[in-house]
C-alpha cells in the first residue's frame, strides 16, 4: 500500500486547527506539495530534515512529506536552547532546518544547515499526489533524540517498519474510527505523537492538534479537551494530574486516557478510571524510545490498587528478563540502532532474534 494511503485510505482524516478543518483532499495535496518543494531543494532520498515545529498542520505534514520523499524526519525539541538545537542538527547531519515564527528564526540563526522559517499561514505549495517508490521496512523514517539524562543524548533510529507496527497495533487496540477526535498533546520529538498522527489519521479520525498555551497554562487544558470533544488523549502522568486534580469531572466525550513517559500513580490510575465510563480505557504504556511502547495494561472498571503494573509484552514485542532483571525486547517496533554510534547499543543474539538490553529493572 502506497504511503498516502496508508495514512488516508479510511474515511476522511482531517486535522481540526485555529477554527479551520482540513479535509483529507487538503491534507494530501499539502504533502505532496511539500514533498515536491523538499526534492526542488535538492535533497536525496536518506537524508535528514530537522523539524523544528509547534503544534499545528504544518508539523505533520511536513513528517509526512519527508516520507514521500524518502528523507528522514528528525524531530527538534521547541524548548532545547540555541546550543543543543545546533549541537543535534549537526550530529545527526541534516541538510536542512525547517522552523517557524520570531522565536524560530531567532533560534535557527546559529544553526549550519541550510534554514526555512514558515511564515504563519501555509507558506509551501500545494500539488496532485504523485505515486511514490515505497522504500524499504528497514529504511529510516525518523531519528528521536533521548533526553541525555544518563548522558549524552543518542539519536534514535526508527525504521518505518517499527511506524507501521506501532500505528496499526494501536489503531485497532483502540478501536479508533473517524468519529473518533484525538488530540495530540506530545512534542513532535517525543515517539507518543506517532500514536496521535499515524493512528488517528490512519483511522479517519480528527487530529486536533493542542494550542501551546493550553499545554502551558495550569488549568488551560481540561476546558479545551471539553470544547473540542475530544475522545482520546495520550500524554504523562503529570499533565493528566494537571488537568484533572481531585474532585474535577473529565469531560463527556473522552472514552481513551493514555500515559507514558512517567510512573502512572496508584492515586491518580484510580482517580482516572472512576471518572471513565466503564466501557472507556484507562492506559499504562511503557517502552523506551528505542522499543516504542513494548508493554501495556489497561485498567479494569473499577480497579482500585496500589501499585500500577507496566502489564504484557504488546503483540508486536517479545520481552524477557536478564539474569539481573533486565528488561530485553526484541520485535517490530525496535530502534534500527544509534545514529553514527552504533557502539552504544547493547544487543543479545539469541534463538535468532535480537535483543535490545533496555538497562531497565522489572519483574513479572
Amino acid at each position: 500500500m502506497r504511503l498516502l494511503d496508508r495514512f488516508f485510505g479510511a474515511g476522511d482524516p482531517r486535522i481540526a486547527w485555529d477554527g479551520e478543518v482540513l479535509s483529507s483532499e487538503v491534507l494530501r495535496a499539502r504533502v505532496a506539495g511539500a514533498a515536491g518543494w523538499l526534492r526542488s531543494r535538492g535533497l536525496q532520498p536518506g537524508d535528514r530534515v530537522a523539524l523544528h515545529l509547534p503544534h499545528g498542520p504544518e508539523a505533520p505534514v511536513l513528517l509526512l512529506a519527508c516520507w514521500v520523499a524518502g528523507l528522514v524526519a528528525v524531530p527538534l525539541d521547541l524548548h532545547h536552547p540555541p546550543a543543543q538545537l545546533a549541537a543535534l542538527t549537526a550530529r545527526s547531519g541534516a541538510r536542512l532546518f525547517v522552523t517557524s515564527g520570531r522565536r524560530g528564526a531567532a533560534l535557527a540563526r546559529g544553526i549550519e544547515a541550510e534554514r526555512v522559517v514558515l511564515q504563519r499561514e501555509w507558506s509551501l505549495p500545494c500539488a496532485p499526489p504523485e505515486p511514490v517508490p515505497e522504500r524499504a521496512p528497514e529504511a529510516p523514517a525518523l531519528i528521536l533524540w533521548t533526553s541525555g539524562s544518563t548522558g549524552a543524548p543518542k539519536g534514535v533510529c526508527i525504521p518505518r517498519r517499527a511506524v507501521d507496527a506501532f500505528v496499526e497495533h494501536w489503531r485497532e487496540r483502540l478501536g479508533l474510527g473517524p468519529t473518533d477526535r484525538v488530540a495530540w498533546a506530545a512534542s513532535l520529538s517525543f515517539d507518543l505523537s506517532l500514536l496521535d498522527l499515524g493512528a488517528s489519521l490512519s483511522a479517519g479520525a480528527t487530529l486536533l492538534p493542542v494550542p501551546e498555551a493550553c499545554l502551558a497554562l495550569p488549568g488551560a487544558l481540561a476546558p479545551w479537551l471539553a470544547e473540542q470533544g475530544v475522545t482520546c488523549l495520550y500524554t504523562v502522568p503529570s499533565a493528566l494530574d494537571r488537568a484533572f486534580p481531585p474532585g474535577a469531572a473529565l469531560p463527556s466525550t473522552l472514552r481513551v486516557l493514555l500515559s507514558a513517559g512517567e510512573a502512572l500513580p496508584p492515586a491518580l490510575a484510580t482517580r482516572l478510571r472512576a471518572a471513565l465510563p466503564p466501557e472507556g480505557l484507562l492506559g499504562n504504556l511503557f517502552g523506551p524510545t528505542e522499543t516504542n511502547v513494548s508493554t501495556a495494561w489497561l485498567a479494569p472498571a473499577g480497579w482500585d490498587g496500589d501499585r500500577v503494573p507496566i502489564g504484557r509484552p504488546c503483540p508486536y514485542a517479545r520481552v524477557r528478563l536478564g539474569e539481573d532483571g533486565e528488561l530485553l525486547v526484541a520485535g517490530g517496533t525496535l530502534m534500527s540502532g544509534y545514529w553514527g554510534e552504533p557502539e552504544r547499543a547493547r544487543w543479545d543474539e539469541r534463538d535468532g532474534e535480537r535483543w535490545l538490553h533496555t538497562g531497565d529493572r522489572a519483574r513479572w
